[in-house]
């Protein structure tokens, strides 16, 4: 079977896991929603790594750590196509910092 191509933004955001992420924040399934998340963003990094210029970002990172150009995330992390994610993510925290501090307040 030929590889499968790398993630897109657009087709991560218009993916299942998005849309379940998106229903279940809706439904106050806060939980839920970031595991949902966190599952999609570990498995599109794996995705990521594996697919074409995978190992050829790991050597990159090997060569760069050797120089001392730490930069941060690796690029994998970096990726366009993890950013709807990203963004549900952090959605997904903020309405639940909220939501404690409403109960914490009541």
């Amino acid at each position: 079977a030929p590889p499968a191509a790398p993630p897109t933004y657009l087709a991560t955001r218009s993916s299942r896991a998005c849309a379940v992420s998106r229903r279940l924040l809706a439904d106050g399934q806060l939980e839920e929603a970031l595991e949902t998340i966190g599952m999609a963003l570990d498995l599109s990094r794996r995705i990521l790594d594996a697919g074409p210029g995978g190992k050829e970002r790991e050597e990159k990172e090997k060569e760069e750590e050797t120089e001392g150009e730490e930069d941060g995330a690796p690029p994998s992390e970096l990726h366009e196509s993890l950013g709807p994610l990203y963004y549900l993510y952090g959605t997904t925290l903020l309405y639940s910092v909220e939501e404690s501090d409403a109960m914490m307040a009541a």
